[in-house]
């Protein structure tokens, strides 16, 4: 049976970072990254909610110190880079990077300039996570799996949250397009489409108006585990790269393949990378 240290051969502890790792799903990934044998860096803007959760999983014994705490804004220029290279420094090396930062907003986008607040940590924070992944891994000549934390909104747009649904077929869409790369980096790059998921994220979407809470009180909803389940898969299923793993409401997890009518009519128009 596979595990989740499989593809890892070092003979130290392997090493996950998971951007929003204070609280919903991020937080349920470092608690599994840590049951399976992990040290994990807990990457967030909320120092308290991180802090609690390092203090939760390593507890009073420092033998256990398996969890450590890192402020980060995806939004900031470097912020990846310099993520990676405190977490290197802290823990000796990196295997997995989970970009899960994200926020999502309901209404009217155009009544403001919220929207781009949401392009920026849910799409540029992660195209920002793959890069510096990248930067990292590709001159180790160290294999590096890096999850990004999409939505069922990435495939079929939420009429009430366009430019959230934008922004995860965005996330989607870079995953997939990254397939090619994964044997010339030596870097797969996966992600994972969740439906509703019972997050604080939700929770502050229904606060955002009486209909949208009239709505979502009532939509069924998967549970966290079979969205880590699925980021776990994405790291130790060596076949996945340029991958998603959609998790729907009362149906098996499964991996989201090309259309192969779109790939027929595009053929001859769609360049491929030198071998």
């Amino acid at each position: 049976m596979t595990t989740a240290t499989a593809p890892f051969t070092s003979t130290s502890r392997p090493v996950a970072v998971v951007t929003g790792g204070a609280s919903g799903i991020g937080k349920a990934l470092v608690a599994r990254f840590v049951g399976l044998g992990f040290d994990v860096a807990i990457a967030d803007v909320n120092e308290t909610l991180g802090g609690e959760v390092v203090a939760q999983l390593n507890g009073d014994d420092a033998t256990t110190d398996r969890t450590a705490f890192f402020r980060c804004d995806v939004t900031q220029p470097t912020a990846l880079i310099d993520l990676l290279a405190a977490v290197d420094l802290r823990f000796g090396h990196i295997d997995v990077l989970v970009n899960n930062a994200g926020i999502a907003q309901n209404g009217e986008f155009w009544a403001s300039e919220n929207w781009r607040q949401m392009v920026d940590i849910n799409l540029n924070g992660t195209i920002a996570g793959i890069s510096a992944a990248i930067a990292y891994f590709a001159p180790r000549q160290r294999p590096g799996a890096v999850v990004n934390v999409s939505s069922m909104f990435g495939i079929i747009p939420l009429g009430s949250a366009p430019v959230y649904s934008a922004t995860k077929a965005a996330v989607l869409s870079i995953t997939r397009a990254m397939r090619d790369y994964a044997p010339l980096l030596g870097v797969r790059v996966n992600a994972v489409c969740p439906a509703f998921v019972d997050t604080p994220m939700l929770d502050g979407l229904r606060k955002q108006s009486d209909l949208a809470d009239a709505v979502l009180s009532k939509v069924n909803k998967v549970p966290i585990e079979d969205v880590v389940d699925a980021v776990m898969r994405c790291v130790t299923d060596l076949t996945l790269a340029g991958d998603a793993i959609v998790i729907a409401c009362n149906r098996k997890p499964t991996v989201l393949r090309y259309d192969t009518d779109v790939e027929a009519l595009l053929a001859e128009s769609l360049p491929s990378l030198p071998a």
